[in-house]
């Protein structure tokens, strides 16, 4: 099936053809052994090429202004799905946008937090595109932190106890499946019952000893 565009109309830069069927709805034209799509010029005769010839090639290539399409019989393509010697194609010329990357931020929390103390973090992708979003936390620093569940948006944990203030930076990555962001923040865990000296006095001198003050 060769198809004519109109007087003066060229196929874009990034060009896709777009069809719809009752089952599916809108999509991308699928290719394979069976089902391939091409362009060509037109001829010296303002005529698209025959479609046998090899002046069509692979794909909608801008400034074309003939399309080829080679549709399988009640394949994927065939908007009647019917094997009949007849294709029904409703299809049209779309552009496609370059995908653009997630962005990710991680909602306002306490800088500060005891040991022992739970803790919640929660982020927010936002994708431009609306695509499926997954999520991925990791630990940088600090002492280590069992997260309730790394690929979830929010994930809890309880911070260990420590023997010194101590930093701990998490990570999160969201990824629409092709381009992926991340952002960091960092936790002070506090040493809530830390060590002291005291001078203990013994006849004949003294010693340092350190204890535990609860």
């Amino acid at each position: 099936m060769v198809i004519p565009l109109s007087e003066n109309v060229v196929l874009p830069k990034n060009a896709i053809y777009r069809q719809y069927t009752s089952k599916q709805g809108w999509f991308t034209f699928v290719e394979n052994s069976k089902n391939t799509i091409s362009s060509a010029l037109i001829n010296e005769h303002r005529n698209c090429p025959n479609g046998h010839f090899s002046s069509y090639n692979g794909g909608l290539n801008a400034q074309d202004n003939c399309i080829r399409l080679i549709i399988e019989d009640s394949g994927i393509n065939d908007s009647d799905f019917i094997i009949n010697s007849e294709i029904t194609d409703l299809g049209v010329i779309a552009v496609e946008q370059p995908n653009q990357a997630p962005s990710i931020s991680i909602d306002i929390h306490n800088a500060s937090f005891n040991e022992g103390s739970k803790v919640k973090l929660s982020a927010q992708g936002r994708d431009p595109e609306n695509d499926h979003l997954v999520y991925l936390w990791t630990q940088l620093l600090g002492p280590p932190l069992h997260l309730s569940d790394a690929s979830a948006k929010t994930i809890s944990f309880t911070l260990p106890n420590v023997k010194s203030n101590q930093v701990t930076e998490l990570k999160v990555t969201v990824t629409d499946g092709i381009l992926s962001t991340s952002t960091s923040t960092y936790l002070k865990v506090t040493d809530v019952f830390p060590i002291k000296k005291v001078l203990a006095s013994f006849d004949g001198g003294s010693a340092d000893w350190s204890i535990i003050i609860n």
